[in-house]
């Protein structure tokens, strides 16, 4: 174009960096199942050291918060991803995703969201056992 001026070529140089940047960068969706991952595994292993030497327990144990923790953190990583891929009509995963009930979005997201709506919805109900008590 006639009317406009060249960058610099270490301004140039900055603005490629940047973009180079972002497109490299993990999502925050990813990070946040990545830390559902270890909430969950951290959080079984405890569970069942604590079961096998405290027994049956509430649910308010420190460890199945942690379990809870996970569910939590899935269900929002894997929604955002499938709402974002139904709602955005330029979103980079719609081309690979399929449909379910006309919400688009990857395979794995939908099978990780329906777990943690199944683990989080069935946590109080199976765990209806009473703190233990000390015997005399």
């Amino acid at each position: 174009m006639a009317g406009t001026l060249p960058l610099p070529a270490t301004l140039q140089s900055r603005t490629a960096a940047r973009v180079s940047a972002k497109t490299l960068s993990i999502p925050w969706y990813i990070w946040c199942n990545i830390l559902a991952v270890a909430c969950s595994v951290v959080g079984g292993v405890w569970d069942i050291s604590w079961h096998e030497s405290v027994g049956r327990d509430t649910f308010w144990t420190p460890a199945h918060l942690l379990i809870q923790l996970c569910g939590i953190l899935a269900g929002f990583g894997c929604g955002y991803l499938i709402l974002s891929t139904t709602f955005r009509k330029d979103a980079p995963l719609r081309a690979h995703s399929v449909s379910v009930w006309g919400f688009r979005g990857p395979l794995g997201a939908f099978i990780c969201a329906w777990g943690a709506v199944g683990m989080i919805t069935s946590a109080p109900s199976t765990t209806g056992g009473t703190t233990p008590t000390a015997s005399t």
